[in-house]
């Protein structure tokens, strides 16, 4: 495998300006906001190393190109293995990635290793805005900046019908969201299951069904689910153990033939004995001139044929020592390929249920806010003869902690991965306590119930009344 090429002298000048320009754009992003990386960042590594002796560079590319932090805040290089990601800057990761690539590949300096974000994270845009949803972000954003991105305020064109479909639609994203995470974590129950199972001795055998939390087993598709996951376990552990019986039934018959040929060798050395004392015989009859030399030639002929036997055995025996020991390898392999394989899936799922939870997240904002948890006016949206203001409060996760709210104005800079909640409040006392009621509800993260309209004092069912699910229900995907 080429992990580097180098890079002739007279590319040198146009080399060291890329470097310099990557370095550049590092450095802006670094001064405009200091920024830490975090996952769903998307970054191009580029890796270079200097020859002295040779006067060129050396160019790694089997480490340049374009990397992804995952979900555990981790980036995969080849031969550095995985590295940390999350909480670094842009010159610190490359920084890592020097020095361990120093380490690694036993070089006498650190290489150069730039580090460019091509893609931050995207950032969510909630509340009354006309296009709530989740937007990839851009250096020297604000929260004016984003609320254009996402079409401004909210317009009322058919208030009714406009509010009713988009209940509609963010009731069914959350129930979409519900099911892929529903369907996830059954997935990871299965999973786990098959890396204890991969390396037992009843593989194939009658196995355990799937043990459900008793929070999943409450929902009403976790019976289809179940099966579905049971079926995959079945048929991949099913597959392991022909695999493994085949190699099984290979090593029976190598051994069988190891036997057969041990037995044909020791038969051929106790012939060859005997035609051994047959020819000295003969010698000492020769002496006496009592036989011609022709008998002589003849033995000598046999001995040698029986000779090439015995060699022919021997180099049978060891070829099927090798296919046995071959075997064995193979059973091994068999259990270290799909071990690795269930291992990746575990880690793609894992990412799964975090993606699943924040967009169940963001539906559950969309949601509350489509259903009428909001300021007042004829159809719940605010109307320009009553007199509004705007507030924006972003949310916003730092190096993994809890989620923390910010109180911003028009013009605070925004981060990757900011939940932006644009709030219109009414001068009405109504319209503010509905306001009040949206704010409580997206801020604990749980589902909103409004209350305080005129509506509701009259006995309205409120159309948030339904909404009333904890958190924690929501995330196993119980059905109302």
């Amino acid at each position: 495998m080429v992990f580097y090429r180098a890079i002739p002298v007279s590319s040198l000048g146009l080399v060291i300006g890329l470097i310099q320009a990557a370095s550049v754009a590092v450095a802006a992003d670094r001064s405009a906001s200091d920024y830490l990386l975090a996952p769903q960042d998307k970054l191009r590594i580029s890796v270079l190393h200097w020859l002295p002796g040779a006067g060129n560079y050396q160019e790694w590319t089997a480490l340049n190109g374009t990397y992804s932090v995952g979900a555990s805040g981790t980036i995969s290089m080849p031969m550095l293995g995985s590295i940390r990601a999350q909480g670094l800057r842009t010159d610190e990761l490359a920084t890592v990635i020097e020095t361990r690539l120093k380490q690694r590949a036993g070089l006498p300096a650190e290489p150069d290793a730039s580090v460019e974000i091509l893609e931050y994270r995207p950032f969510y845009v909630v509340g009354q805005v006309e296009r709530p949803g989740e937007y990839a972000f851009r250096p020297e954003l604000t929260t004016i900046k984003a609320l254009a991105i996402a079409g401004g305020l909210y317009r009322d064109a058919s208030a009714g019908a406009s509010r009713e479909r988009d209940r509609i639609n963010a009731r069914s994203a959350l129930e979409n969201a519900q099911l892929e995470l529903h369907r996830l974590l059954v997935r990871r129950v299965r999973l786990s299951a098959e890396l204890r199972d991969v390396d037992s001795e009843d593989i194939g055998g009658s196995s355990a069904p799937l043990v459900i939390p008793t929070e999943l087993a409450a929902n009403e598709d976790t019976g289809r689910l179940v099966r579905d996951e049971e079926r995959i376990k079945h048929a991949r552990m099913k597959g392991l153990a022909s695999r493994l019986a085949a190699l099984r039934e290979l090593q029976r018959l190598l051994k069988n033939e190891l036997v057969s040929l041990e037995s044909k060798t020791q038969w051929q050395r106790e012939t060859l004995g005997l035609a051994r004392e047959e020819r000295d015989n003969i010698a000492k009859l020769l002496e006496r001139n009592l036989v011609v030399n022709s008998r002589r030639v003849s033995t000598q002929q046999a001995i040698a044929e029986h000779e090439a036997r015995l060699l022919d055995l021997d180099a049978a025996a060891l070829r099927v020592k090798q296919e046995l020991s071959k075997a064995d390898r193979d059973m091994v392999a068999a259990r270290a390929d799909l071990r690795a394989t269930i291992t990746t899936e575990l880690q793609t799922t894992e990412a799964g249920i975090d993606l699943s939870q924040l967009r169940i997240s963001t539906a559950v904002a969309l949601l509350a806010e489509a259903s009428g948890a909001s300021t007042s006016g004829p159809a719940g949206r605010p109307q320009a003869s009553i007199g509004f203001r705007t507030s924006f409060v972003i949310t916003r996760r730092s190096d993994g902690g809890p989620p923390v709210q910010v109180a911003a104005d028009e013009n605070t800079p925004m981060l990757p991965g900011d939940v932006l909640n644009v709030l219109v409040e009414t001068d009405a006392l109504s319209g503010v306590a509905v306001s009040d009621a949206l704010q409580t509800g997206i801020r604990s993260a749980a589902w909103p119930t409004a209350a305080g309209s005129d509506d509701h004092a009259a006995g309205a069912a409120s159309p948030a009344e339904g909404l009333r699910h904890s958190w924690s229900e929501l995330a196993i995907g119980r059905k109302q």
